[in-house]
């Protein structure tokens, strides 16, 4: 279990420096401006990050596929079509009355 929970830190702590790279990188014009947003309610490069999580969602699908025989491209594909069609909340949830 401990190694579980280290390899979830290391892969999340990757995940988190890589998107504020990116951040940083389209802030000053290397990479597309889009990727330089942050989110409105909580300041954080939310854009940069869907964009690292996609990303490596194609790369860890892309090994998987190529070391089982392409078996897992099916699978790869339904994951990332449902990341990136899923509808974006833009304005904040009003509480329930």
């Amino acid at each position: 279990m401990l190694l579980l929970s280290s390899l979830f830190a290391c892969v999340q702590s990757f995940h988190n420096v890589m998107a504020r790279y990116q951040f940083v990188l389209a802030g000053r014009g290397p990479l597309p401006r889009r990727l330089a947003t942050v989110h409105p309610a909580h300041h954080s490069p939310s854009t940069s990050s869907e964009v690292q999580s996609v990303t490596a969602l194609f790369v860890t699908g892309g090994s998987t596929a190529l070391s089982t025989g392409l078996a897992a491209v099916p699978v790869a594909a339904l994951l990332a079509g449902w990341a990136l069609g899923r509808p974006r909340r833009t304005t904040p949830v009003a509480p329930a009355e």
